[in-house]
């Protein structure tokens, strides 16, 4: 049974880079404090105005911090895919 749970650990192991990923997914969550604190300064602006520029950059950041995510997981993910085509020729 131990020899079966060891087995399944290492499989997953070699399908999942956990500590890239976890690092990543900090370095996300941190990103995304930081546009929430950005959002939250310009509405906390009672006499200034939010220019929709400063929105659009909000925006913009955010969408960059998924795309890079999403891309740093597809890398990862075609890594880790690699090895396993080159076995089965």
């Amino acid at each position: 049974m131990l020899s079966a749970v060891v087995t399944l650990l290492t499989t997953a192991e070699t399908f999942f880079n956990h500590r890239a990923l976890w690092v990543r997914y900090t370095q996300t969550v941190t990103q995304l404090y930081s546009i929430s604190d950005k959002l939250d300064y310009l509405s906390a602006g009672q006499n200034a105005d939010t220019e929709d520029k400063d929105l659009d950059k909000l925006f913009d950041e955010l969408q960059r911090t998924f795309a890079q995510t999403n891309d740093f997981w597809k890398s990862e993910r075609s890594e880790q895919a690699k090895p396993k085509a080159a076995k089965g020729n």
